[in-house]
């Protein structure tokens, strides 16, 4: 049986009768069309992107290609493994939460046998060392909703020719009944976050608000862009 060589140089596709500029041109075609689906993809699922977070995501897609097709593990040939360097190496220590994220707060949880437990060997009453094994968790604190009421202070005279309430603090919109952690909370999970406000308003049913209007969350954003 003929064993079929495609490894042959002299073997012409059709790329050797275009021009260096028709290549050019094709693969600007490629790139313009590949800019549109991811678009059109992120589109379908509800999120806007900027012409900068379109680049970079098209640019992650073709690293990720390129590791695929010219990475090690696709390499044809691989090196012999050095048999005099068959010990693994040591494994670094792990770093504790405090070590790894030193800008958050750390809360301590002291654990205590209740009742004081007895000794297995003589069975008298044991005591407190001072000693504590020490282990590290990061956690997370879930988002809370809560309404703040406002009460404003209202003075009097008593000649009752005068009355002065006190006044709230400046807001980013006044009158509204969203505070200004709410809409930056609104803004920045929209436009850095890309969480459309429809999800948002969905998330924030699980946590006790229900029927959260998206139209008006909308015109938060909105309010805050054109100040």
């Amino acid at each position: 049986m003929e064993q079929t060589d495609f490894s042959d140089p002299n073997r012409s596709t059709k790329f050797d009768s275009l021009s260096r500029e028709d290549l050019i041109k094709r693969q600007s075609l490629l790139e313009d069309e590949n800019l549109r689906l991811v678009r059109e993809n992120y589109e379908l699922r509800q999120i806007s992107l900027t012409d900068e977070q379109l680049r970079l995501i098209t640019a992650e897609q073709l690293e990720a290609l390129n590791d695929s097709l010219y990475g090690a593990s696709s390499e044809r040939w691989k090196k012999p493994k050095d048999k005099s360097q068959d010990k693994s190496p040591l494994k670094p220590r792990v770093k504790k939460p405090s070590e790894r994220y030193p800008n958050v707060p750390v809360r301590e949880v002291h654990i205590k046998i209740n009742p004081i437990p007895q000794c297995d060997s003589c069975g008298n009453q044991m005591k407190d060392s001072g000693m504590a094994e020490e282990s590290e968790q990061l956690t997370v604190i879930p988002k809370k909703y809560e309404i703040v009421r406002n009460l404003r202070t209202v003075y009097t005279c008593s000649c009752h020719s005068c009355m002065k309430t006190a006044p709230l603090s400046p807001r980013i919109l006044e009158g509204s009944t969203y505070s200004d952690e709410m809409i930056l909370d609104v803004s920045l999970s929209k436009y850095c976050d890309l969480i459309p406000i429809e999800r948002y308003a969905q998330m924030a049913s699980r946590g006790g608000v229900k029927d959260l209007p998206a139209n008006s969350l909308i015109d938060l954003t909105h309010h805050l862009l054109f100040l």
